[in-house]
C-alpha cells in the first residue's frame, strides 16, 4: 500500500497544465480531425483516435521526464535491495558454505499413547542446506514444469496461426474472445484446484504416506468433476453471455461454435492436468513433459485437418482442442497405471474412485480455493488489464496485445521455479526438514534475481528487434519497443512474486498469496492503473507501470511474510496433519 501511495505520490508531481493536456486528448480525436469527411473516414479516424499517448514521439519514442526516471529505476532498485537483504539473512553464504556443526537429524513426532511407529524412510538427507543439491533439486522440477506450461501455450497459438490462413476477421476475433472465457471460467480455476496437490500431495509424499496421495488425487477428480456442474453451462451459451455484454453477434456467434465444442474436452483437459500435478509432486517429471510434448506436436497435425482441410473455422478449433486435451488425459492415465507398482500404489487407487476418495472434500476445499484464487487473481487481473487497454484506441492495443504475449512467454521460466519452489518446499516439510526448506525460499529467490538481471539486460539490448519480429507495423513498433523498458523493469516484481508465490504455496499458505495478490493487483495496481493511464494520461505505458506497482507490492508482501515464518512450526503441522486420521488434508494456512 505505501508503495502505491509513493507512486501517486510521485505521478501527481509533474505539472497541472501537462496533466490536464493529457487527460483532454485521451479519447478524444485531435482538434478538426474528422471535420468535413466522409462517414467511413470519420468512423475510421475515431477508432484510432490518438493514436499515441501524449509523452511519446513515433520519431523519438519515450519523453522521459524525471518523475518517470524515477519510477521505472528507484522502485525497482528500492525493491531489489529489500529482497536481496531479507534473502542473504535467511541464507547468508555461510550456510551453504561451511558444514553445519548443529543439529540435522530431521524433524520426528513423539509416538502417541497406543500408536505403532512408522517405517523409517530411507533415503531422507540431513536437515542441512546443501547448495548443489538443493539448486539441483529446483532446477530437476523447474524445467519440466516451464517446458510443459510452454506446450500448453503453444497450443492456442497454433489454432490462431491455422485459422489466420483460412478464416475471417471475426472468426480470428472470436478464438481470441474464446479463449479468455475458457481460461476466465475454466482453466485458471481448474488449474488452480489441482495446484492444491503441490502443498498437500507433496508434503504426503515427503513424509512417505503415500496411500493419501492416492487418495488426494481422487479428491481432485472429484471436486473438478463439481466444478464443471457451472463451468459447462457458461461455455454452452457463451453466444447469449458475449450478445448480453455487448459483443458483436457475429464475433459471439463464432465464438460460440468454439467454445461448445471445446467444452466436450473440459474434463479431460483438466483431469489430465491433475495427473501431470501429481506425477510432478511425486518427483516422476520426464514421462508427463514428454507426453505434453507429443500431445502439442500432434495438435498442429489435428489443426491442419479440422481447420485448413476440412475448414470447420472455429468449431475446428475446438475439435482440435477435445482431440489433444482428452489424449493428454489418456496417455497420462495409462502411465499412471504403469508407474503404479514402482510407487507402492495400486492401479485402482490412481485411476479410479475409492470410498476414501469421496471423504473430506470440505477440507480438501479449504486448500484448493485459496489457491485457485492465487492463480486466478493475477490471471483475471491481466485479463481485465487488456479489457481496458481497448479503451486506448488501436494502435496503443496492438502494442499492448504484442506486449501481452511476450510477457506470458517471459514468464513461463518464473513459471517453472514457481511449481519447482513449492514441490521442492512441500517435500522438505513432510520430510522434517525445516531448515532447508527454510534455506531453499531464499535460494529460490536467489535464482528468480539471477533471472531478472539477465533477461531484463537481453530485453533492453534487443527490444527493438522484438518489436520488429511481433509487427511490420512503423507506427506500433516504436510504441513497443518503448513499453518494454517499463516491463523489463517489472520483471522483477514478476518473477519474484512467481517464484514467492510457490514457497507459500509448499508451505501451505496459500491464503497469505490470495490475499496478497487480491489486494496488491485489485486494490492497488488497477486503480492506478485507471489513474495512470487515463487521468494522467501516460496509456499503455500506464497500463504496465501499474502492473510494476502492482507486482512489486505482492513480492514485498509475500518475501516479509516468509521471512517471519517459523518453519518448525510449518513442518511440524504439516506432519501432524498426515498423522491424523480425521481430516488428513487440513493445512495450517495463515
Amino acid at each position: 500500500m505505501a508503495i502505491g501511495l509513493l507512486c501517486l505520490v510521485v505521478a501527481l508531481a509533474s505539472p497541472v497544465e501537462g496533466r490536464r493536456a493529457k487527460r483532454s486528448g485521451i479519447s478524444k480525436i485531435e482538434g478538426g480531425a474528422v471535420e468535413g469527411s466522409s462517414v467511413e473516414t470519420s468512423i475510421q479516424a475515431e477508432m484510432q483516435a490518438v493514436p499515441y499517448p501524449p509523452h511519446f514521439d513515433p520519431l523519438f519514442g519515450y519523453r522521459w521526464n524525471r518523475s518517470h526516471i524515477a519510477f521505472v529505476v528507484l522502485l525497482p532498485s528500492i525493491l531489489f535491495i529489500y529482497m536481496f537483504v531479507l534473502g542473504y539473512t535467511t541464507a547468508p553464504l555461510s550456510t551453504w558454505l561451511m558444514e553445519d556443526k548443529g543439529d540435522t537429524t530431521p524433524l520426528t513426532l513423539p509416538l502417541r499413547e497406543g500408536e505403532e511407529p512408522r517405517p523409517v524412510q530411507e533415503g531422507i538427507p540431513p536437515d542441512s542446506p546443501n547448495a548443489y543439491r538443493d539448486l539441483k533439486y529446483i532446477i530437476k522440477i523447474s524445467i519440466p514444469g516451464a517446458v510443459t506450461v510452454g506446450l500448453m501455450m503453444v497450443n492456442e497459438t497454433t489454432n490462431l496461426l491455422f485459422l489466420g490462413q483460412v478464416g475471417t476477421t471475426s472468426q480470428i476475433a472470436a478464438v481470441g474472445l474464446g479463449n479468455l472465457i475458457q481460461n476466465c471460467i475454466s482453466m485458471y480455476v481448474g488449474y488452480g484446484i489441482c495446484a492444491a496437490m503441490d502443498t498437500l500431495v507433496s508434503q504426503a509424499t515427503g513424509a512417505g504416506h503415500h496411500e493419501k496421495c492416492a487418495y488426494l488425487l481422487q479428491r481432485c477428480r472429484v471436486v473438478i468433476v463439481l466444478n464443471l456442474i457451472w463451468m459447462l453451462p457458461i461455455l454452452w451459451w457463451s453466444k447469449e453471455i458475449l450478445i448480453l455484454l455487448g459483443q458483436n453477434p457475429v464475433v459471439a456467434t463464432n465464438a460460440s461454435h468454439y467454445n461448445k465444442m471445446s467444452a466436450l474436452g473440459i474434463f479431460g483437459c483438466l483431469q489430465g492436468f491433475a495427473n501431470q500435478t501429481f506425477l510432478r509432486n511425486r518427483k516422476i517429471l520426464l514421462i508427463p513433459m514428454s507426453i505434453q510434448a507429443l500431445t502439442s506436436l500432434l495438435h498442429i497435425l489435428w489443426c491442419y485437418i479440422y481447420v485448413f482441410t476440412l475448414r470447420w473455422a472455429n468449431f475446428g478449433c475446438g475439435c482440435a482442442n477435445v482431440t489433444t486435451w482428452n489424449l493428454t488425459f489418456i496417455l497420462t492415465h495409462l502411465y499412471l497405471a504403469y508407474v503404479a507398482p514402482t510407487t507402492g500404489l495400486s492401479r485402482y487407487s490412481l485411476l479410479w474412485l475409492e470410498a476414501d476418495g469421496f471423504k473430506e472434500i470440505i477440507p480438501y476445499l479449504h486448500v484448493a480455493i485459496p489457491t485457485a484464487m492465487q492463480m486466478s487473481c493475477k490471471l483475471w487481473y491481466y485479463e481485465c488489464v487488456s479489457l481496458f487497454a481497448g479503451f486506448l484506441g488501436t494502435i496503443q492495443l496492438a502494442a499492448h496485445t504484442s506486449v501481452m504475449n511476450f510477457v506470458f512467454i517471459y514468464q513461463i521460466p518464473g513459471t517453472g521455479l514457481n511449481f519447482g519452489c513449492a514441490t521442492v518446499i512441500g517435500n522438505t516439510l513432510g520430510e522434517g526438514r525445516p531448515r532447508t526448506a527454510k534455506a531453499t525460499w531464499a535460494l529460490g529467490l536467489g535464482m528468480g534475481l539471477i533471472f531478472f538481471i539477465i533477461t531484463a539486460a537481453l530485453l533492453l539490448q534487443f527490444r527493438t528487434f522484438v518489436a520488429e519480429c511481433y509487427t511490420s507495423d512503423m507506427m506500433v513498433q516504436p510504441l513497443i519497443a518503448s513499453v518494454f523498458i517499463v516491463v523489463a523493469a517489472a520483471q522483477l516484481g514478476d518473477t519474484s512474486q512467481l517464484t514467492l508465490a510457490g514457497c507459500l504455496r509448499g508451505g501451505g499458505l496459500q491464503k497469505v498469496a490470495a490475499g496478497g495478490f487480491l489486494v496488491s493487483l485489485w486494490l492497488i495496481a488497477l486503480p492506478l492503473m485507471l489513474f495512470l493511464s487515463f487521468y494522467w494520461g501516460l496509456g499503455v505505458h500506464g497500463l504496465w507501470m501499474a502492473t510494476m506497482v502492482g507486482n512489486a507490492t505482492a513480492a514485498v508482501l509475500f518475501v516479509t511474510v516468509l521471512y517471519f515464518q517459523d518453519w518448525a512450526v510449518l513442518s511440524t503441522k504439516a506432519l501432524e496433519r498426515l498423522r491424523s486420521g480425521k481430516k488428513d488434508i487440513i493445512v495450517a494456512c495463515h
